[in-house]
């Protein structure tokens, strides 16, 4: 933003100083009509100021050129800066998936879109089983490691730019799939679950292995609203983890 301010500071002080030449050629030029000179010397000193002023005018454009293209570069910069610090808000600092409130947003504008399309929309969350005992165990350094290791995971089994996934919370995790009806979102629900139970963590010499807990629901008519949908996963989650973990559940369709 300082460099943004310095250029506008420039063209206008650009401004200035050209502005207050041509005064003072104008000014020079009034007082030779007025010293009584010859129609000579008067033609040929207003020559000279015409010529001063087409290099004033000429050093404007060019210096304006200049000055035109560094603020657009120093636009584009701020632009890029800006935008990347709107996605690091938006991330959750430990996994670099999407955090917690860029979910609630996707959430809610993918369930106003999903009512006005024909389009199947599935929603997944995920727990770690077990995540406490892991962090009771081997600390919390060892968990941060799961947490790590699992995004990876998420991100390598949802690779589509579409595929919106995010640390709901603690070992939770939530993924929006687009265009994606109950069956195929299953599929991709055990891959994850196979990924995770696949996964062999060193740990200072120690291995850690974890499962996960999968909950679905997709998307429907009768859910008055984005929480709902959210609630029927959830539940989907709960029974998931209430039938013995590492394993997945649909939700009931409504």
């Amino acid at each position: 933003l300082g460099d943004l301010i310095n250029t506008l500071g420039k063209v206008l002080n650009q401004d200035e100083e050209e502005q207050t030449e041509i005064v003072d050629q104008l000014n020079y030029l009034k007082s030779v009509i007025e010293s009584n000179a010859s129609l000579d010397d008067i033609k040929r000193e207003a020559i000279q100021v015409i010529n001063a002023i087409g290099c004033i005018a000429e050093s404007r454009q060019h210096t304006h050129q200049s000055l035109l293209e560094e603020l657009t570069n120093k636009l584009k910069a701020m632009r890029a800066e800006l935008s990347e610090a709107r996605r690091e808000m938006e991330l959750d600092g430990l996994t670099q998936l999407y955090n917690r409130k860029a979910f609630d947003q996707q959430l809610l504008r993918t369930f106003d879109l999903g009512r006005l399309s024909s389009q199947p929309v599935c929603l997944i969350m995920v727990d770690i089983d077990h995540f406490k005992r892991i962090n009771d165990q081997f600390g919390h350094p060892a968990g941060d490691l799961v947490l790590r290791q699992f995004a990876d995971c998420c991100t390598q089994t949802f690779p589509r730019r579409s595929d919106f996934v995010a640390r709901y919370g603690g070992e939770e995790f939530t993924i929006i799939l687009q265009e994606t009806a109950m069956d195929a979102a299953g599929m991709l629900g055990e891959r994850l679950l196979q990924a995770a139970r696949n996964l062999r963590l060193d740990y200072l010499g120690q291995e850690l292995r974890f499962t996960v807990s999968v909950g679905i629901a997709e998307l429907s008519v009768a859910d008055k609203d984005a929480s709902s949908w959210l609630h029927r996963a959830d539940s989907a989650l709960y029974r998931a983890k209430q039938s013995g973990r590492n394993r997945l559940i649909k939700g009931l369709n409504i």
